[in-house]
């Protein structure tokens, strides 16, 4: 605070104190401040409202917050903060009158990354149709996050084994139908077309 601002302060003060004391009336100002939280971390992206109280309920002052590090996260008045990048941020509530304040260490970690001794939640399953290519072979069928899941369509390109476990080797032209699960043959009952015949195998 700058003597400028002192002076400020104290006049504003003496002011305020003077229209109480002519009109009967008590105006209170913060006497303090209560963050719920201790430390917080955040995802990239994320946003969270500090949860904070203020002694006594009534007062005559507006709170401020403020980010000291704006980069990294931001901070609304209501105490509403928006995490920027990854890195460590102190956000602060105060006063605008009084002075009084309150902190708390706000550390913001990359997406996907865990923030509370547990595992980061994996993202939901995308389910489509279309073609993939496995360069051995093109797939045509279902598939989940682009790789082929559920029933569709192997056409093979060059020699190989269907699945590995079995002596089920595809020529080049060949091609298996059948159920697939996470970008592979799933086990089950599968058709292989070989040489222009087509037979029931165990996969």
């Amino acid at each position: 605070m700058t003597k400028r601002t002192g002076i400020l302060t104290v006049v504003l003060l003496m002011m305020v104190t003077f229209s109480s004391t002519a009109f009967g009336q008590k105006i209170a100002f913060i006497e303090k401040i209560t963050i719920r939280e201790q430390n917080l971390t955040m995802q990239v992206g994320t946003i969270h409202e500090l949860k904070f109280e203020v002694y006594p309920a009534k007062h005559a002052e507006k709170v401020k917050a403020v980010s000291s590090d704006k980069s990294v996260a931001t901070v609304l008045d209501n105490g509403l903060i928006t995490a920027v990048k990854a890195g460590k941020v102190k956000i602060t509530l105060m006063g605008e009158i009084s002075g009084v304040s309150a902190s708390i260490e706000v550390t913001v970690v990359e997406k996907g990354t865990t923030t509370g001794g547990g595992s980061p939640t994996p993202p939901k399953p995308v389910y489509t149709k279309g073609t993939v290519d496995l360069g051995y072979g093109v797939y045509k069928g279902d598939l989940k996050n682009g790789k082929p899941h559920g029933h569709g369509i192997l056409t093979y390109r060059e020699e190989h084994k269907i699945v590995p476990s079995k002596e089920y080797i595809a020529e080049p032209g060949d091609s298996y139908e059948g159920e697939f699960r996470d970008g592979k043959i799933a086990g089950g009952i599968g058709y292989w077309r070989h040489k222009g015949e087509t037979r029931m195998i165990q996969t």
